[in-house]
């Protein structure tokens, strides 16, 4: 009968061993599909990627072009100080004849 009973324990836990690690692989297979799942709903074709890289050179290449425009018609801070400098100083020349005139 010891033999038996010993033989049940044995059986029954080489079915809980299977059964864990069968377990343990079934839940990461299940992770294995969700992550599957996830990258194909996310992923992008490399046709695709081109092309957006593509649209994204374009609008650099705009935005370059839109700076040049802008540093050839607009003046830089620095200059409008110095010729509001200049008028400042005719202004003050202007003055400074009338002022003799009058005197």
């Amino acid at each position: 009968m010891a033999n038996i009973d010993v033989v049940g324990y044995v059986v029954t836990g080489a079915i809980a061993v299977v059964g864990f690690f069968l377990k343990r692989t079934m839940n990461r297979l299940d992770t294995t599909e969700k992550d599957v799942q996830t990258i194909k709903e996310n992923y992008v074709k490399e046709t695709d990627h081109k092309e957006s890289l593509q649209n994204i050179n374009d609008e650099i290449k705009e935005v370059k072009s839109d700076i040049r425009t802008i540093n050839d018609k607009f003046l830089t801070k620095e200059d409008f100080f110095r010729e509001q400098r200049k008028t400042e100083k005719q202004l003050e020349k202007i003055i400074n004849i009338l002022l003799k005139s009058e005197g």
